[in-house]
């Protein structure tokens, strides 16, 4: 039978080999009340390897057969890179219907992408070095973190209440946030155009490290970015 790596996990107080149904999603499979098939105590998403973030789930740990015990499984920090047998289970490391659910997260073999500038001003820069050059110059003398933000409101009873903003590394990523958000069937929906904005550090570490993007209560939307007419930089995309 073949399970797909992202749908497995361990319980953690029997030890034994669980796995998600297809037919249901990350969310439902984790939810409070569900019970080990094995023991009967509660699983959560520790059982799955998996770690909450602001818009849904990382898969942080891996089930993997044990080299020193080929028949039993053990958790591991890496994600299998091919196919094995466990047991009478044929394991795939890639693909299902969970995994697609879940939200990458760099790792040391996968580290953060930096900046990229699409366009200057007078001179367009195709160099690959030039654009990093003008990007790190760009940023230290500025001191600037930037974001895409998207501004959202919840709809109950036909009316509009503004209760959160998003932060995203790019428009593309805020496509894929608000579609996510669709097929999630929320009550929040995106408000009026998204635009360029200027955020302190560690909230852009967050926007660097979690997924497609995140929500921001809104006590106050952060400060529009404007373009200076003393630096050369146009328009910096991040991500890709």
């Amino acid at each position: 039978m073949e399970v797909y790596a992202a749908s497995l996990g361990i319980c953690g107080q029997c030890g034994a080999l669980l796995r998600m149904l297809n037919d249901h999603s990350v969310r439902t499979c984790v939810r409070s009340g569900n019970l080990c098939s094995h023991c009967n105590k509660e699983v959560n998403e520790d059982t799955f390897g998996l770690r909450r973030v602001p818009n849904g789930y990382v898969k942080v740990r891996w089930v993997v057969r044990d080299v020193h015990r080929p028949f039993s499984h053990v958790w591991s920090d890496q994600k299998p890179e091919r196919e094995f047998k466990l047991g009478g289970l044929w394991i795939t490391p890639n693909g299902g219907s969970h995994a697609k659910e879940l939200i990458a997260e760099n790792s040391e073999k996968d580290p953060p992408r930096k900046a990229i500038v699409l366009s200057f001003d007078p001179q367009k820069k195709t160099s690959p070095i030039d654009t990093e050059i003008a990007v790190d110059t760009f940023f230290r003398q500025t001191g600037l973190h930037l974001a895409v933000c998207q501004s959202w409101v919840e709809v109950a009873r036909g009316k509009e209440y503004s209760k959160w903003y998003s932060l995203h590394k790019n428009s593309e990523l805020l496509v894929e946030f608000i579609e996510d958000m669709k097929v999630n069937q929320s009550t929040y929906m995106p408000k009026g155009p998204y635009y360029l904005a200027i955020v302190d550090p560690e909230t852009f570490k967050d926007v660097c490290r979690l997924g497609n993007g995140f929500f921001k209560p809104s006590g106050g939307l952060p400060p529009r970015y404007m373009p200076s007419n003393k630096t050369n930089v146009v328009h910096v995309r991040f991500g890709k």
